[in-house]
């Protein structure tokens, strides 16, 4: 009789320990379910970060080519400010603050320049993305916007491709970046 009662007690003991190991390894995969969920979740929204900024980009050289072709008077003005030897040689990585108020305030600068914070972005208050670290707090991103004549000479350019990147740290530390090629045309 006793030795039925320690079988019962030993019996029970092992269904509890069964009980929690299956509890455990539910529980552990809910939680690896979790923070899956919650890292796709954060690369989803870099990625639409990424895709806003370099959009945000793209409409700048678009307004600023419109607005050097209503100024200028000359075939090769509408290129100023976006790809000429005073602002961003062509082929080289530039940047440009599009939290300015107007496109005539704004040209491509290299990223070396030291206005520019070799093209990181950072977010002000009003939560404008912007290359100035004063008043404002750090991202990941970076956007360069690199552009070269592709029909015509300097005189009389027809054509200019710009590609416009945004880079981040995501994580696991690997970089991710959205690309977006746009064509510049003069007429």
């Amino acid at each position: 009789m006793q030795k039925n009662k320690q079988t019962e007690q030993g019996v029970v003991l092992m269904e509890a320990v069964i009980a929690v190991s299956v509890l455990a390894i539910m529980f552990a995969g809910v939680l690896q379910l979790f923070t899956r969920s919650v890292s796709t979740l954060r690369t989803t929204n870099d990625a639409a970060i990424a895709a806003y900024l370099a959009q945000d980009a793209a409409e700048f050289l678009y307004a600023k080519r419109r607005y050097n072709k209503d100024i200028s008077t000359t075939d090769n003005g509408w290129i100023a400010g976006i790809i000429d030897a005073g602002t961003c040689p062509g082929n080289t990585k530039c940047g440009v603050d599009t939290s300015r108020d107007s496109v005539a305030d704004g040209d491509l600068l290299p990223c070396i320049d030291s206005s520019m914070n070799n093209c990181q972005l950072f977010v002000r208050q009003d939560g404008a993305y912007t290359h100035t670290a004063t008043n404002a707090s750090s991202t990941p991103f970076t956007r360069t916007i690199e552009a070269s004549l592709t029909e015509g000479d300097a005189t009389t350019p027809l054509a200019v491709r710009a590609t416009t990147t945004v880079s981040w740290t995501a994580s696991g530390g690997r970089i991710d970046e959205y690309v977006l090629p746009i064509m510049l045309y003069a007429k």
